[in-house]
């Protein structure tokens, strides 16, 4: 990745706002339920994305420009519309 340090940070950070989301999303109730609580609380936890809302715009829309166009999560957004 050669864009700005920033923005791969921004990157990362929206990833992981992703996959937290994507998680919660695929995981059965049950199983979800009987999580050990300081993990539950970890994945319920909106601190990537507050902090990814927090950077500067231009920064933000390039992280998307990139996780967007990222072919594994085009990927993997295709599969969750499907069920």
């Amino acid at each position: 990745m050669s864009e700005p340090a920033e923005v791969q940070a921004a990157y990362a950070l929206l990833m992981a706002a992703m996959l937290n989301r994507d998680i919660v999303d695929a995981m059965p109730r049950g199983a979800y339920a009987s999580m050990p609580g300081d993990i539950r609380r970890r994945l319920e936890s909106h601190i990537y994305q507050t902090a990814f809302d927090g950077l500067p715009e231009d920064v933000r829309m390039e992280a998307e420009l990139l996780a967007y166009g990222d072919p594994d999560v085009v990927e993997a957004r295709r599969i969750h519309a499907r069920g």
